[in-house]
């Protein structure tokens, strides 16, 4: 048997009415952050050694599990990461892993000097999400969402550098709420910077000139996200359920 653990087929599907992404197929791991692992989750531990420095985590599996339907593949089943309890990312950051490593457990995104949520860069935010993405955690990817539109409001910053454009784009699917966050907070400044914007990726042009076609007249130029819209908007969710 292969080791590399079967992960659900799962399609994703823009909600006509919230804009939320709904996960559909066999999805299992929690997408409201408030939702808390039980009593019973806390048995069984496993390894799981990130990145090039094979830096160990030991987790209890069914609290990860509970968050994330890669790993309840990976570790239940015939395979080999179920059989030994021990996993490798090589791929992966150790550091971001900490930050997701901590969220299982306290449902807070805390980096090891003691940043939380909105402190940590857009940079950490978005490779979050993207983790999420990766390892089929929505609520991860719903709690890093937050932070970043916490953030940037807080900041009134709403230029994104052709770089940072470039680097979520590439860790991104199309379609995906990251990327509609992005876009649509540039839509909605009252100033578009032609230079600036003409460092963009062609796709996240593209997606900003789809986004100003069909924006209202009353949201034109409002430099923060439209009041109507709640707060799933931006989430991953699983089919009827919601934050």
């Amino acid at each position: 048997l292969s080791s590399q653990p079967q992960t659900p087929t799962i399609k994703k599907a823009v909600s006509p009415s919230s804009s939320a992404v709904h996960l559909r197929g066999p999805f299992q791991a929690v997408s409201v952050p408030g939702r808390r692992p039980l009593s019973e989750h806390f048995g069984t531990v496993v390894t799981i050694t990130v990145g090039p420095q094979k830096k160990a985590f030991v987790i209890h599996k069914d609290v990860l599990c509970f968050c994330s339907d890669y790993f309840r593949a990976a570790f239940n089943g015939s395979f080999k990461e179920a059989i030994e309890g021990k996993l490798s990312l090589p791929d992966e950051d150790a550091d971001l892993f900490y930050i997701v490593n901590g969220f299982v457990y306290t449902r807070q995104l805390r980096q090891e000097d003691r940043q939380t949520g909105p402190q940590l860069s857009h940079r950490t935010l978005g490779q979050l999400w993207a983790f999420g993405d990766r390892y089929l955690m929505p609520a991860l990817q719903n709690t890093a969402m937050d932070a970043c539109i916490k953030r940037i409001s807080l900041s009134n910053n709403g230029w994104f550098t052709g770089e940072s454009m470039e680097r979520e784009y590439g860790q991104t699917s199309e379609g995906s709420p990251l990327r509609r966050f992005l876009v649509d907070w540039q839509a909605h400044k009252s100033e578009q910077s032609k230079e600036r914007l003409g460092q963009w990726p062609q796709e996240a042009l593209v997606d900003l000139a789809t986004t100003l076609s069909s924006m209202k007249s009353e949201h034109r130029g409002i430099n923060k996200l439209p009041d109507d819209r709640g707060k799933c908007y931006y989430h991953v969710h699983a089919e009827g359920e919601h934050c």
